[in-house]
């Protein structure tokens, strides 16, 4: 099964964040990030990979742009479903440090 609940959250013009929670699944041994450009997109292209860690920086995106996520379980050498598509939108400006 893939995660359940995954969540984004626009953090600059240049970064979005993807957090998710883990999935249930015994055997469960990494996950893979999928994106791809727009809010009704369907080219998903790997852009990461994790572990343990079940957090990802998405930096170096295009401001004011928006971007579909979604997460994959790996068990073994197989991936799981996706997860929900999920949608988010860069910064118009860069944020203040």
């Amino acid at each position: 099964l893939p995660p359940a609940t995954v969540s984004l959250t626009a953090k600059s013009d240049k970064e979005i964040d993807i957090a998710w929670t883990a999935s249930t699944s015994p055997g469960v041994t990494g996950y893979i990030v999928e994106r791809c450009q727009g809010a009704s997109c369907s080219s998903f292209a790997q852009v990461g990979s994790a572990t343990t860690d079940l957090f990802l920086y998405d930096a170096g995106r295009t401001q004011n742009t928006s971007y579909s996520y979604r997460v994959r379980a790996l068990v073994g050498s197989s991936q799981s479903g996706a997860s929900t598509v999920l949608t988010a939108v860069t910064l118009s400006t860069p944020a203040c440090n």
